[in-house]
């Protein structure tokens, strides 16, 4: 009679640890969508763009620009916005997706891309998350 009570006991707790587990690593997999903001892309997703539909925009400061820059990219921060924003519409073509990088943990890649959506009036601006040295490399 015992050792049918542990048996029981035993198949109830599995039955019980399914859910548990499925539950878990459907919080793992919304944990990590869940750390992109509103209008961030992550690299790998950036990545899939096709070729050639994808202007960069690089919101650093001017020589953080001139050390080295994702290919493509035009320089466009808010310290040099007047100045920039035309050097930005002059590679920049309707239907064209923009994605803005930066400095890892500064704002100035979203307030770019914030401008750019407001101001500029354009859609699909996105913000790399993370670094553009992680930009895949072909």
């Amino acid at each position: 009679m015992l050792a049918c009570g542990i048996r029981q006991l035993l198949v109830l707790s599995c039955i019980a640890a399914i859910p548990a587990l499925v539950l878990t690593g459907w919080q793992a997999v919304g944990a990590h969508a869940e750390s992109l903001g509103a209008g961030e892309i992550a690299p790998d997703a950036a990545g899939r763009f096709p070729a050639g539909s994808t202007q960069f925009v690089d919101a650093r400061s001017r020589d953080d620009y001139s050390r080295g820059h994702a290919p493509g990219a035009v320089l466009l921060n808010t310290a040099g916005w007047k100045s920039l924003i035309a050097g930005f519409y002059d590679v920049w073509e309707p239907g064209k997706n923009v994605i803005v990088y930066g400095r890892a943990r500064a704002d100035e890649p979203a307030t770019v891309a914030h401008r750019l959506r407001v101001e500029a009036r354009l859609e699909n601006v996105f913000v790399l998350k993370g670094i553009w040295e992680e930009w895949p490399r072909n």
